[in-house]
């Protein structure tokens, strides 16, 4: 196994924990920021961009947007 197979191993198995848990609003985003006492959270694609609505971006599906709401 590869260090990165064996983080998407340990991922999968803490989400199962999670949702075994109760947990099921999970989200995986790529950086959380604090900055003067507030959180910003950054997801990052790589996709040709589309316009608005709901926003100018790469594409983020619609679960995913309506979880960060």
């Amino acid at each position: 196994m590869s260090l990165t197979t064996d983080g998407i191993e340990a991922e999968q198995k803490a989400r199962l924990f999670l949702k075994s848990k109760g947990l099921n609003n999970l989200q995986q985003i790529d950086w959380l920021l604090k900055k003067d006492g507030e959180y910003y959270i950054f997801e990052v694609k790589q996709r040709e961009l589309f316009e608005p609505p709901p926003f100018e971006g790469t594409g983020l599906d619609i679960k995913q947007i309506k979880l960060r709401k």
